[in-house]
């Protein structure tokens, strides 16, 4: 039975609007309010830099990569090899699961919209797993391009 993997989708320590906030914080924490507007602005990004960087590619510490395995949906879980997972985690990643929920059937012969609700089921069970409790699963990119993906001919049943 072939695997055909077809999205990595990323897991963060937080949501966007949670670790902005943190930041916000830290930064006028931090921030000399006596300084010019252009020391200020200098500064601002070296605190950006100090707290973790910013969102998108800084506060990454796992992967979801979701495959068919004959008539099911799975995702493996990749996340940071480290003992404790903070902000500013540099770790490598590691493979931790083959199986970071229950498998879902979708079946045979279904058609494009029902494979990817399944998917969609799926990711809703991942949320739910104690691995990734209180972590953000970002479906972003997924939900930009799920509708454009033909897939029942992915799914090849």
């Amino acid at each position: 039975m072939q695997t055909k993997f077809f999205f990595d989708i990323p897991v963060y320590i937080k949501s966007e609007g949670k670790y902005s906030r943190e930041l916000t914080n830290y930064i006028d924490k931090n921030l000399n309010k006596n300084n010019t507007v252009d020391i200020q602005m200098l500064f601002r990004e070296e605190y950006v830099n100090r707290f973790g960087g910013h969102w998108r590619f800084n506060a990454i510490i796992g992967y979801i990569r979701l495959h068919f395995l004959g008539t099911q949906v799975r995702g493996e879980y990749y996340s940071l090899y480290a003992k404790r997972i903070t902000r500013r985690s540099k770790a490598p990643f590691k493979f931790i699961t083959h199986k970071l929920a229950p498998e879902l059937e979708i079946g045979v012969s279904k058609d494009s919209e029902y494979v990817c609700s399944r998917v969609l089921e799926y990711l809703a069970l991942c949320s739910n797993e104690k691995l990734l409790k209180g972590r953000h699963i970002d479906l972003s990119m997924f939900n930009t391009l799920k509708s454009h993906i033909n897939w029942s001919s992915l799914y090849g049943k």
